[in-house]
């Protein structure tokens, strides 16, 4: 183990404890050389209020003191000055303005660090300096959405646990953290709560260990297979329709048509992935049903439409990753949210509705 690697393991611990992320220069000074500098660089360790406080060298007492700013003549920047109380002879002690100089641990830096690492992306906060969205990457043999949660040992862990619920979705979802909530037991298939011990500091870049992940991320419960549907080499999103039909009752449709150049296929919300196995009998899951209602929408859904639920950027993942498991695409089915403020489908989606 890299001395980088115990060194943020130790930060990660304190930050979990603690809450304090705080890095004083007199603790980076102990640091071996190199690495402050290559925490910045990697973006996990930022620039903070700079410390009002110092532990003083001056004697072996070794006192946290408060140095007071003069200025002396011919710098242009002021010293800091602590008059000695344990020992007169040693008068005032001075101290540098690099000596007050301060970072933290950046919790948004280090889910960049992360999701950079399992080649996923764009990173999104969901809770402010609590919960990131990481992205889709691959987990297990399947692409999974990854979240990054911080501080469940806190008091107001409450409130986090709340919003990963929001976005949660057993088998597609995995969670990670430092440690389990104190308040609830968090070890159901989709937590990884070792975060710390997983992370290492190797060629200056942070990297993420995914060995033994398989047993806990779980897998959607009663999900069948999905069959692929044969696409030609070299098809995108953007040549493929899916079409509803609506039905003479004018509920849910449970069937779609593909279309792909001359191939013609139906099928229903169950081959699409999307079937809530919950039920018996199985039934369209809130995912199929987001999906009709993109194409009832011409292919756009924003958070404005009166018929999107409070769980719409879940679904929209549901989808997603639904999606790219029937036409086996690595690409997203939808256009990049941030710049169109809404979700705009990449294939195709038409619904066709009774009498036209």
């Amino acid at each position: 183990m890299t001395a980088a690697t115990t060194i943020l393991r130790r930060l990660l611990d304190r930050v979990d404890a603690t809450g304090d992320g705080e890095v004083r220069s007199d603790e980076a000074a102990t640091w071996p050389e190199g690495v402050r500098d290559n925490f910045v660089g990697c973006g996990v360790l930022e620039r903070s209020d700079n410390a009002t406080g110092i532990v003083c060298t001056g004697c072996h007492e070794r006192c946290f003191v408060t140095p007071e700013p003069r200025t002396k003549p011919g710098f242009q920047h002021p010293v800091f000055l602590h008059l000695c109380e344990m020992d007169p002879d040693i008068g005032y002690v001075e101290f540098a303005p690099d000596d007050l100089l301060q970072w933290r641990l950046s919790a948004a830096g280090v889910a960049r660090a992360i999701a950079a690492d399992l080649g996923a992306g764009p990173v999104e906060e969901l809770l402010h300096g609590r919960l990131w969205d990481l992205g889709e990457t691959r987990i297990d043999k399947k692409r999974r959405r990854v979240l990054l949660a911080w501080g469940l040992r806190h008091q107001d862990a409450e409130s986090v646990l709340n919003e990963i619920e929001k976005h949660f979705v057993a088998g597609s979802t995995v969670v990670l953290a430092l440690s389990s909530p104190a308040d609830r037991t968090a070890l159901e298939p989709g937590w990884v709560s070792d975060l710390g011990h997983r992370l290492s500091v190797q060629n200056g870049r942070i990297q993420f260990a995914r060995d033994d992940m398989g047993p806990r991320v779980g897998r959607a419960k009663a999900a069948p297979s999905v069959r692929p549907f044969p696409l030609a080499p070299g098809t995108d999103w953007e040549g493929i329709t899916i079409r509803f039909y609506e039905p003479d009752d004018d509920g849910l449709p449970e069937r779609a048509q593909i279309v792909v150049g001359q191939q013609l296929e139906w099928r229903t919300f169950a081959e699409m992935g999307m079937a809530d196995n919950r039920r018996v009998p199985a039934g369209p899951a809130q995912s199929w049903s987001h999906l009709v209602l993109l194409a009832k929408n011409g292919g756009e859904l924003g958070w404005g439409d009166s018929n999107a639920s409070d769980k719409a950027r879940t679904m929209m993942h549901t989808v997603s990753a639904a999606l790219k498991e029937v036409f086996r695409l690595e690409s997203s089915p939808f256009h990049d949210y941030k710049k169109l403020r809404c979700w705009k489908a990449r294939p195709n989606l038409v619904y066709v509705r009774t009498g036209t």
